[in-house]
């Protein structure tokens, strides 16, 4: 039997956040951030491009029947074929928390996704700027100057990788982390 999730749908994100917890339904773009007695403190509403592109529908096919074994494949190729998809795409796909409390979003990727995308907001929900990680880079921790993750080798070994996060700023003022 083969364990296909629905594409393009989404998923509840939750993540520890001070003395509280700060997480979103993966379907809207926001999060909410709540106290330490579950009660909602804040929801930050953010834009974010969720359209489902004929790309994305193409990416997402390929790579569900590679990573599946050739018998399978014809039955999957029937079933992918047979959906109805979603015009929309996920508003975020993981929300976590760096060490000096400015909260992250990852953006929806999918297998035409080159980079994944993330929205680094402050405690106060202004967003602060963008970072891109490599697709297929899993975000472990996030310190305030570095974010530290691994990769998944063609060996099934994950290799470590630590990047460090610099600021720059563009013209306008707005600013890239």
């Amino acid at each position: 039997m083969v364990r296909v999730p629905t594409p393009f749908s989404p998923r509840f994100s939750l993540y520890p956040y001070r003395d509280g917890l700060v997480g979103g339904d993966g379907r809207t773009p926001q999060f909410g951030i709540w106290d330490g007695v579950r009660r909602l403190k804040t929801i930050v509403r953010f834009a974010t491009d969720q359209s489902v592109r004929p790309r994305d529908i193409e990416a997402y096919r390929n790579q569900l029947l590679a990573e599946n074994r050739e018998a399978a494949r014809p039955g999957l190729k029937a079933w992918f074929d047979g959906l109805v998809l979603p015009r929309v795409k996920p508003a975020l796909s993981k929300v976590m928390a760096d060490a000096v409390g400015r909260i992250w979003t990852l953006e929806y990727t999918t297998p035409a996704t080159w980079a994944a995308r993330w929205n680094v907001f402050a405690p106060d929900g202004a967003l602060l700027g963008f970072v891109d990680t490599p697709n297929g880079f899993t975000v472990m921790d996030i310190g305030g100057d570095y974010v530290l993750g691994a990769f998944l080798g063609p060996d099934g070994k994950h290799r470590v990788s630590l990047y460090s996060l610099t600021e720059r700023r563009r013209p306008g003022g707005v600013q890239d982390r």
